[in-house]
């Protein structure tokens, strides 16, 4: 609880302009300063008592220390008072010592531990590492002082004939107390310095710690950026990838070429860019009966006994099951029971299959089968979703351009039959108004035979009634 209200009463604040050891010397200073001006007052009132001419050089100490009390709190680098403190200190207990005894009497042996304890008073003031130098030198000017006072001559401005202080018992018990005391602060304050180092390796180690631990979390989140921009990178790698792939592929599908060259282009594009083994496509398609199913159209590296079975009904196996469903199928870990990759230097099975629904218009319109050594990667699965559309849209359109063709050649056997049925009909006309034609001529001539019996018969008559009269 006392050291609570010490600290109270001698804190000071941390500025931004001045460390945490500037404000604990600072702190040590008005320590020292109060001890001393409390040490410095009994001397006052020995040497009032004694002899008023001595009572000068206490007060000044006295002033010196008060002045120093509140002059450390506007010095910012104080090592100079420091040493100040420590030297007049010394000159301070050598001077007193001086003036209490002569020569010639018996020593005060609390005088000299006084003066020892202010000895130790620069180890106080100044640490070892920090201000080596300092130490030096106030300890180097306490020991000249000390030897100088050992070689002196006593003042005796305190002391007459037959009044020595030294018989004073009570001169001399304060004497011994003094000693004790100083002796005792500068242990205390030894103590003192050694906590405020403890303190301040503690406040480095927590700061090291705090800094260890800002670090490591700058490290995960610089390890987290790396770890994003990488995977940013990998996903533009594999966006870039499938684009060229679609690219590559759409490049292959050119209407109006012939179309069983187009697929086998189309096929050998897809293995090579995903670096794969087997690729088949099934077409959608009618039999004479209406019925639908899958027509194999296209393969690479198909078996024979694979080739031979074209025709796939719908919901059958696999492949039937994923144009039923529309879902691509993905199985990886094949056994040996599905289909196998032939070379010339022999056989292997699978790893894993892919069958993927070609979609267009929510119409099916073929069912591609991808068969490799090695598993699918993700960015195989969308590169095959991705140009899936355009396959199915370039298949339908082939269908449609197929059917308009037929439909337009049918429109033109058609034309030619009527245009040929027409040309009959032009000449059975002809031939019909060329034969109305010789009627027409024939009644005619009917006409005029029958006008010309007419006239005779006529005339016949005429002739015979003419006769009659």
């Amino acid at each position: 609880m006392g050291m609570g209200i010490w600290d109270r009463l001698f804190s000071d604040k941390i500025g931004s302009n001045q460390s945490y050891s500037d404000v604990q010397n600072r702190r040590l200073i008005r320590i020292v300063s109060i001890i001393c001006i409390f040490i410095v007052v009994p001397y006052i009132i020995i040497a009032n008592m004694y002899n008023e001419e001595a009572i000068y050089f206490p007060l000044a100490s006295e002033a010196f220390f008060i002045i120093v009390f509140f002059v450390n709190a506007y010095i910012k680098k104080n090592a100079i008072l420091r040493l100040l403190v420590c030297v007049v200190s010394m000159i301070n207990t050598s001077i007193l010592h001086l003036m209490v005894i002569s020569p010639d009497e018996d020593p005060i042996y609390s005088l000299y531990l006084l003066q020892f304890a202010i000895l130790s008073g620069p180890w106080v003031m100044f640490k070892l590492k920090e201000e080596k130098w300092w130490l030096i030198v106030s300890n180097a000017v306490n020991f000249l002082i000390f030897m100088a006072f050992l070689n002196a001559e006593g003042l005796n401005y305190m002391q007459d004939e037959g009044n020595r202080l030294s018989d004073d018992k009570m001169i001399t018990m304060f004497f011994d107390v003094s000693a004790v005391f100083t002796s005792f602060m500068c242990l205390f304050l030894l103590k003192w310095n050694h906590g405020i180092t403890q303190d301040k390796n503690a406040r480095l180690m927590e700061k090291m710690e705090l800094s260890n631990k800002a670090l490591e979390d700058k490290s995960t989140q610089l390890s987290g950026y790396i770890e994003k921009v990488e995977q940013k990178q990998a996903e533009e790698e594999d966006r870039q990838w499938i684009a060229d792939g679609v690219t590559r592929v759409g490049n292959t599908l050119v209407i109006g070429e012939d179309f069983d060259e187009i697929k086998d282009n189309m096929i050998s594009c897809i293995v090579n860019y995903m670096n794969i083994n087997q690729a088949g496509l099934y077409v959608l398609a009618e039999d004479e009966a209406g019925d639908e199913f899958l027509n194999l159209t296209t393969s690479y590296a198909f078996t024979r006994g694979r080739i031979e079975q074209k025709r796939v009904e719908i919901g059958d196996g696999l492949l039937g099951q994923a144009y039923k469903d529309k879902e691509v199928i993905c199985i990886e870990e094949l056994d040996d029971s599905f289909f196998s990759i032939s070379s010339g230097l022999g056989d292997a099975h699978a790893c894993s299959v892919l069958i993927i629904p070609l979609i267009h218009n929510e119409k099916v319109q073929a069912v591609l089968e991808l068969g490799s050594l090695s598993v699918f990667t993700p960015r195989m699965k969308e590169m095959v979703k991705a140009f899936g559309s355009s396959i199915a849209s370039f298949i339908e359109n082939n269908k449609l351009t197929k059917y308009n063709m037929r439909l337009l050649s049918e429109s033109q056997e058609q034309t030619d039959m009527m245009k040929q049925q027409e040309e009959v009909m032009r000449q059975n006309l002809e031939e019909l108004m060329s034969t109305q034609e010789d009627f027409d001529k024939q009644m005619r001539r009917y006409k005029e035979i029958n006008k010309e019996k007419d006239e005779r018969i006529q005339e016949l008559e005429s002739k015979l009634e003419s006769m009659s009269l």
